[in-house]
C-alpha cells in the first residue's frame, strides 16, 4: 500500500505544497501535476513543506529536485523546510543537501 499524499494551497503571492507520507517512485503521479499548477498559478513564490514526509528514497529526492528546477527556471523563488532526518539524510546522501540548507562536507 503506498501512503503519499499532497497537499497545495496558495496565500497572496505565496503556493504552499505539503508532502505526507512517503515519497519514492510511486508517488510521481500524485506530485508531478501539482509542480505545473503552482506555475499555473502565477506565485513568485512556493514554499514546499517537508515536516510531514517520512520516508524519501533517491527517486523522491530526485522528483523534488526537478520541481525546485522546474520553478526556479520559471522565476520562482523555492523554499524546502521541515525536513525530517531520514529525509535529510537522503539528500544529503545525493548530494542535495543544500536545497534543505545543510551545508556541503566536501573539501
Amino acid at each position: 500500500m503506498h501512503d503519499f499524499s499532497v497537499g497545495l494551497s496558495a496565500e497572496r503571492d505565496v503556493a504552499h505544497v505539503r508532502l505526507t507520507g512517503e515519497l519514492d517512485l510511486a508517488a510521481s503521479d500524485l506530485f508531478e501535476p501539482v509542480v505545473g499548477q503552482v506555475l499555473w498559478l502565477g506565485v513568485p513564490r512556493v514554499w514546499v513543506e517537508l515536516d510531514r514526509l517520512w520516508f524519501c528514497d533517491v527517486a523522491g529526492v530526485r522528483q523534488l529536485v526537478d520541481a525546485y528546477q522546474r520553478w526556479r527556471e520559471h522565476g520562482l523563488a523555492v523554499g524546502l523546510h521541515g525536513a525530517r532526518s531520514p529525509v535529510r539524510q537522503v539528500f544529503t546522501l545525493t548530494g542535495h543537501g543544500h536545497l534543505l540548507g545543510i551545508p556541503s562536507t566536501d573539501p
